[in-house]
């Protein structure tokens, strides 16, 4: 059995909506089953949590010999308000669990950290960059994406070869290149199937969009922040289908800046805090992580 855990924002969607479903020879769980699955695994403590029951509905998904691939971002740790205390516990009960291999995808800090605010507002998030961005933040933890620790200990775990680290630069950069890795990686013999649909990804908002959302984010219904103002049927979901497929379609898109959420103040901060464990993991890839502007 192979686990994609993660990184979120690095590109999994295209993953599992454009290639794992059409890997011939594989068994692609997606993220509704995996995430029914994995709740427990990735949620309760030492203390609550049942190995067997999550063994029971592992082993019903699978329906076949074939290899079984899992697709979960939050099997890397939760994306806001954790420290990531659990991620080393989540390695441990999948290998556990009977996974020998992982698939890890990851992007360069300051983009990533752009992508989570933006995902941040449009789950109903309310904080402006200044405090998103500031290092005491007790929303999202910056040690969540300094990669090297976890990638080392999946390392340590399941073996190197085991372990597949994926850029999702490399990925948009060269998709076939990094298809092939993916392909050879899970074993010898597998490919795509021709007829394979192509999806495309919902494109993200934009800033004019993602201002205007955090600011009605303080009136409707969200998980960010329960207490609204006003009826809880006017969900921040239903604010961010109107802009995405209509005002930022028509308007907009052609009027918004470019310019970055990442406060200036913040940016020397935010490259100093990755450095060290972007060299280190430069080194245990044997990649040059330089190119695509990871912090070094």
């Amino acid at each position: 059995m192979i686990a994609h855990i993660g990184y979120h924002k690095t590109g999994t969607t295209f993953l599992q909506n454009n290639i794992y479903p059409y890997i011939k020879g594989v068994d692609f769980i997606g993220y509704a089953a995996c995430d029914m699955i994995f709740k427990d695994l990735i949620n309760k403590s030492p203390l609550d949590y049942d190995t067997c029951k999550t063994r029971t509905l592992l082993n019903d998904s699978i329906q076949s010999d074939r290899v079984q691939l899992f697709s979960l971002e939050g099997l890397v740790g939760s994306l806001f308000y954790n420290r990531g205390a659990t991620q080393k516990s989540i390695a441990d009960r999948l290998k556990d669990l009977g996974f020998t291999k992982i698939i890890i995808s990851i992007r360069n800090q300051p983009k990533l950290l752009e992508s989570i605010y933006v995902q941040y507002i449009q789950e109903g998030g309310v904080a402006k960059p200044k405090r998103f961005f500031n290092a005491q933040n007790k929303i999202f933890y910056w040690e969540y994406a300094d990669y090297y620790s976890l990638i080392q200990y999946y390392f340590d775990l399941f073996g190197k070869e085991n372990v597949l680290v994926l850029l999702q630069e490399e990925l948009r950069t060269d998709e076939q290149e990094s298809i092939d890795r993916l392909l050879s990686f899970i074993g010898d013999g597998f490919a795509l199937d021709e007829r394979k649909k192509h999806r495309h990804a919902n494109k993200s908002l934009s800033r004019i969009s993602v201002k205007l959302l955090r600011l009605i984010n303080h009136f409707t219904y969200n998980v960010h922040k329960p207490s609204h103002l006003i009826s809880k049927r006017i969900s921040t979901w239903k604010f961010r289908f109107i802009f995405q497929n209509y005002l930022d379609r028509w308007l907009f898109s052609a009027i918004s800046s470019p310019k970055t959420f990442i406060p200036d103040s913040s940016k020397p901060e935010i490259e100093n805090y990755y450095k060290e464990g972007n060299r280190k993991l430069m080194v245990l890839l044997g990649s040059d992580l330089s190119k695509f502007g990871y912090p070094l």
